[in-house]
């Protein structure tokens, strides 16, 4: 089957190894990464500096891409270059890559988000080729834009079928209902460790911390709820040290928490490197949110064989095995997960979590996976 895969850096680290499985299921997956002056530091992605011009390029000619020749030759990735915002320049890159489109005729076309305003009119030459995967069925809190609503009605009505990663019935009903979705175009799939930040080389600075909360900083993520359980763990259990690392605004008044010994702030966008580093010097990821689907930064944990504590909302219980490879608390309940934190501190709970950790290969999860991608497309 030749695939052509569209998408973003912001799903670059469940795109890798996505595609790479579907090639391993003798596929033929032609890559394509939208890469922009505003989408260019993102999950596996963070180039330096963006070539000027307007062209389909190979991704080896940024280095900050042939990191990952090991786990996904970087020169197999077409970068659809955008150097700049000149609007006429935006518009005809996208009429080239119509036309490359038309020329190879893929049997399939994927799609990780919904065409923007220059390229609505692949809806019309594509439709009866197009899917779409769905992260979000449902906006989190304080994440609506008014943009991307309006780009999911323009396309909803085009797609031959929509995938989506969480199984939860009520946020994929809302999603259906919101958009008119007949049952025979959804089609159900999954995310797995992404394993291609195996290959990559950590950040030298090194860190020590005993919890992280990694990720952008947005309300839905609860950290208010982790701030005030590291409140109540620093009273029962002495020199706990969390760290707090992403970019974004927080909602609430942090200025209380900027000078604490037992917490460190990086409050800025973190580098695939830096991550890296930043998970191998802690001994628990946290991600608290008060709601959501599924997790990157959780899947990003496994695939460095950390231990996740999470709140069981959306998925999470379908991915985090309790006393296997982390443990799961109620959203938005300090007590608990200040209860479950100052448990995970234990050095027996600790040295059973990290020997669970001791042989991974999630190779086969991603196979299984694409194997889901493929029944859609031939449903």
């Amino acid at each position: 089957m030749r695939i052509a895969y569209i998408s973003y850096p912001a799903f670059a680290d469940c795109d890798f190894p996505l595609v790479r499985a579907l090639r391993e299921e003798g596929n033929e997956v032609l890559y394509y990464l939208i890469v922009t002056p505003f989408h260019c530091h993102s999950t596996l992605v963070d180039i330096d500096r963006l070539q000027e011009g307007y062209d389909i390029v190979p991704g080896s000619v940024y280095p900050e891409l042939r990191q990952y020749d090991a786990y996904l030759d970087s020169a197999s990735i077409r970068l659809v270059n955008f150097g700049g915002n000149e609007k006429g320049k935006v518009f005809r890159l996208w009429r080239k890559l119509h036309r490359e489109l038309r020329k190879i005729r893929p049997d399939v076309i994927q799609l990780t988000h919904f065409f923007p305003p220059h390229a609505l009119y692949y809806y019309l030459t594509f439709r009866s080729r197009l899917f779409i995967t769905i992260h979000d069925p449902v906006y989190h809190a304080g994440e609506f834009s008014r943009r991307d609503a309006f780009l999911r009605k323009m396309g909803a009505s085009s797609m031959r079928g929509f995938v989506f990663l969480s199984h939860n019935d009520r946020l994929t009903g809302v999603f259906r209902e919101a958009y008119r979705i007949p049952a025979a175009k959804i089609h159900y799939a999954a995310l797995a460790p992404y394993d291609c930040l195996q290959v990559v080389p950590r950040d030298p600075q090194t860190h020590d911390s005993d919890f992280l909360f990694i990720g952008r900083i947005s309300p839905y993520k609860g950290i208010d709820t982790l701030l005030a359980a590291m409140d109540i763990l620093s009273q029962k259990r002495s020199g706990a040290k969390l760290i707090i690392a992403g970019a974004g605004d927080f909602w609430f008044d942090i200025s209380a928490y900027a000078n604490r010994p037992d917490i460190e702030l990086i409050h800025r966008f973190v580098s695939t490197s830096e991550m890296v580093a930043l998970m191998a010097d802690t001994r628990y990821v946290v991600c608290p949110y008060a709601e959501g689907t599924q997790s990157g930064v959780i899947m990003s944990a496994l695939a460095l064989g950390r231990p996740v504590i999470a709140t069981e909302v959306g998925d999470f219980a379908s991915i985090i095995e309790e006393g296997v490879n982390g443990m799961l608390v109620p959203p938005s309940d300090p007590a608990a997960l200040a209860a479950a934190m100052d448990a995970a501190l234990a050095p027996d709970r600790l040295a059973h979590f990290r020997q669970n950790f001791d042989v991974c290969d999630h190779d086969p999860e991603w196979r299984r996976i694409a194997r889901m991608y493929e029944a859609a497309y031939q449903s």
